[in-house]
Protein backbone atom coordinates (compact mmCIF):
# COMPACT_ATOMS: atom_id res chain seq x y z
CA UNK A 1 0.00 0.00 0.00
CA UNK A 2 2.94 2.52 0.49
CA UNK A 3 4.54 1.46 -2.51
CA UNK A 4 1.33 2.44 -4.39
CA UNK A 5 1.00 5.85 -2.49
CA UNK A 6 4.62 6.90 -2.88
CA UNK A 7 4.20 5.70 -6.57
CA UNK A 8 1.33 8.05 -7.39
CA UNK A 9 2.84 11.34 -5.90
CA UNK A 10 6.19 10.49 -7.26
CA UNK A 11 4.28 10.43 -10.87
CA UNK A 12 2.20 13.38 -10.25
CA UNK A 13 2.08 17.02 -10.16
CA UNK A 14 -0.52 17.88 -8.56
CA UNK A 15 -2.38 15.44 -5.58
CA UNK A 16 -4.57 16.36 -2.78
CA UNK A 17 -5.00 14.27 0.25
CA UNK A 18 -7.69 13.77 2.69
CA UNK A 19 -7.75 13.88 6.47
CA UNK A 20 -10.82 13.71 8.68
CA UNK A 21 -12.86 14.86 5.23
CA UNK A 22 -11.32 18.25 4.58
CA UNK A 23 -8.99 18.22 1.53
CA UNK A 24 -5.32 19.12 1.60
CA UNK A 25 -3.84 20.06 -1.59
CA UNK A 26 -0.13 19.08 -2.38
CA UNK A 27 1.84 20.43 -5.27
CA UNK A 28 4.40 19.72 -7.43
CA UNK A 29 6.04 16.62 -5.46
CA UNK A 30 9.49 16.37 -6.05
CA UNK A 31 10.97 13.49 -7.87
CA UNK A 32 13.92 11.05 -7.00
CA UNK A 33 15.19 10.53 -3.11
CA UNK A 34 14.04 13.66 -2.19
CA UNK A 35 10.11 12.56 -3.58
CA UNK A 36 10.41 9.66 -1.26
CA UNK A 37 11.07 10.67 2.00
CA UNK A 38 8.76 13.99 1.41
CA UNK A 39 6.10 11.65 0.18
CA UNK A 40 6.47 9.00 3.34
CA UNK A 41 7.44 11.86 6.00
CA UNK A 42 3.59 13.64 4.84
CA UNK A 43 2.32 10.06 4.48
CA UNK A 44 2.95 8.99 8.02
CA UNK A 45 2.14 12.29 9.17
CA UNK A 46 -1.32 12.21 7.71
CA UNK A 47 -1.58 8.71 9.14
CA UNK A 48 -1.09 9.98 12.34
CA UNK A 49 -3.57 13.09 11.67
CA UNK A 50 -0.95 16.00 12.01
CA UNK A 51 -0.50 18.57 9.35
CA UNK A 52 1.43 18.09 6.33
CA UNK A 53 5.06 20.12 5.61
CA UNK A 54 5.20 22.20 3.29
CA UNK A 55 9.10 21.72 1.47
CA UNK A 56 11.09 24.65 1.83
CA UNK A 57 13.98 26.03 -0.82
CA UNK A 58 15.87 27.51 1.53
CA UNK A 59 15.78 24.65 4.59
CA UNK A 60 16.39 22.03 1.77
CA UNK A 61 19.67 23.89 0.66
CA UNK A 62 21.04 24.06 4.64
CA UNK A 63 19.84 20.24 4.65
CA UNK A 64 22.05 19.79 1.61
CA UNK A 65 25.03 21.75 2.31
CA UNK A 66 25.01 19.73 5.54
CA UNK A 67 25.01 16.81 4.36
CA UNK A 68 28.08 17.65 2.13
CA UNK A 69 29.94 19.12 4.49
CA UNK A 70 29.65 15.60 6.99
CA UNK A 71 30.84 13.97 3.45
CA UNK A 72 33.90 16.35 2.48
CA UNK A 73 34.91 16.40 6.33
CA UNK A 74 33.78 12.58 7.24
CA UNK A 75 31.87 13.01 10.07
CA UNK A 76 28.50 11.89 10.92
CA UNK A 77 26.03 13.71 13.54
CA UNK A 78 24.24 16.33 14.24
CA UNK A 79 27.37 18.53 15.91
CA UNK A 80 29.33 19.31 13.51
CA UNK A 81 33.49 19.59 14.25
CA UNK A 82 33.07 23.00 15.40
CA UNK A 83 30.12 22.40 17.86
CA UNK A 84 27.76 23.84 16.07
CA UNK A 85 23.83 22.49 15.61
CA UNK A 86 20.75 22.39 13.26
CA UNK A 87 19.90 25.52 15.59
CA UNK A 88 23.54 27.48 14.92
CA UNK A 89 22.62 26.75 11.06
CA UNK A 90 19.58 28.31 10.99
CA UNK A 91 20.87 30.93 12.96
CA UNK A 92 23.68 31.89 10.42
CA UNK A 93 21.14 31.58 7.62
CA UNK A 94 19.03 34.16 9.38
CA UNK A 95 15.88 32.04 10.02
CA UNK A 96 14.14 32.48 12.90
CA UNK A 97 12.44 30.22 14.32
CA UNK A 98 10.18 28.71 16.88
CA UNK A 99 10.61 24.85 16.73
CA UNK A 100 13.34 23.15 14.74
CA UNK A 101 14.25 19.63 14.44
CA UNK A 102 17.00 17.40 12.32
CA UNK A 103 17.03 13.66 11.96
CA UNK A 104 20.20 12.11 9.84
CA UNK A 105 20.39 9.02 7.68
CA UNK A 106 23.17 7.03 5.85
CA UNK A 107 21.69 4.69 4.24
CA UNK A 108 21.40 3.13 0.14
CA UNK A 109 18.29 4.38 -0.42
CA UNK A 110 15.48 6.78 0.26
CA UNK A 111 12.93 4.41 1.66
CA UNK A 112 15.45 2.55 3.43
CA UNK A 113 16.47 5.66 5.22
CA UNK A 114 12.60 6.49 6.30
CA UNK A 115 12.13 2.81 7.49
CA UNK A 116 14.92 3.26 9.65
CA UNK A 117 13.84 6.60 11.28
CA UNK A 118 10.04 5.20 11.25
CA UNK A 119 11.41 2.37 13.43
CA UNK A 120 13.50 4.55 15.74
CA UNK A 121 11.29 5.86 18.91
CA UNK A 122 13.56 9.36 18.51
CA UNK A 123 13.50 9.45 15.10
CA UNK A 124 9.79 8.57 15.14
CA UNK A 125 9.31 11.35 17.83
CA UNK A 126 11.20 14.22 15.65
CA UNK A 127 8.85 13.41 12.87
CA UNK A 128 5.78 13.42 14.35
CA UNK A 129 6.53 16.46 16.11
CA UNK A 130 2.95 18.60 16.19
CA UNK A 131 4.16 22.14 15.34
CA UNK A 132 6.44 22.27 12.41
CA UNK A 133 5.08 23.77 9.46
CA UNK A 134 8.27 23.25 6.99
CA UNK A 135 10.84 21.01 6.18
CA UNK A 136 13.52 21.04 3.96
CA UNK A 137 15.31 17.64 2.35
CA UNK A 138 19.60 17.32 1.42
CA UNK A 139 20.66 14.08 -0.29
CA UNK A 140 24.28 13.83 -0.77
CA UNK A 141 26.15 10.35 -2.65
CA UNK A 142 28.83 9.34 0.41
CA UNK A 143 31.38 5.88 -0.25
CA UNK A 144 30.32 2.70 -0.93
CA UNK A 145 27.10 3.72 -2.65
CA UNK A 146 25.42 4.93 0.52
CA UNK A 147 24.14 8.44 0.82
CA UNK A 148 23.77 10.70 3.46
CA UNK A 149 19.89 11.94 4.63
CA UNK A 150 19.52 15.28 6.38
CA UNK A 151 15.72 16.86 7.26
CA UNK A 152 15.20 19.86 9.05
CA UNK A 153 12.09 20.60 10.37
CA UNK A 154 11.34 23.97 10.95
CA UNK A 155 8.60 26.26 12.33
CA UNK A 156 9.50 29.90 11.97
CA UNK A 157 9.35 32.45 14.70
CA UNK A 158 6.28 34.82 14.05
CA UNK A 159 6.55 38.39 15.45
CA UNK A 160 3.92 40.26 16.73
CA UNK A 161 1.91 42.66 14.52
CA UNK A 162 3.68 45.98 15.09
CA UNK A 163 1.79 48.34 13.18
CA UNK A 164 -1.57 48.37 14.53
CA UNK A 165 -2.62 51.55 16.58
CA UNK A 166 -3.50 51.23 20.18
CA UNK A 167 -5.50 53.97 21.79
CA UNK A 168 -4.91 53.71 25.25
CA UNK A 169 -7.82 56.57 26.06
CA UNK A 170 -9.18 59.61 26.01
CA UNK A 171 -10.40 62.35 27.92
Amino acid sequence: MIFLVIHIFMFSAEVTMWRAGIPEKVEEIPKGDIGVIYSMINQERMNEGLSLLKLDDTLSHLAWAYADDMVRRDYFGHINPEGENVGDRLDRARMAYSLAGEILAENRSAEGAVEAWLKSPGHYEAIMQEGYEKMGIGVVESDDDYKIYVVVFYRPLKFPNFNKTVIFGSR
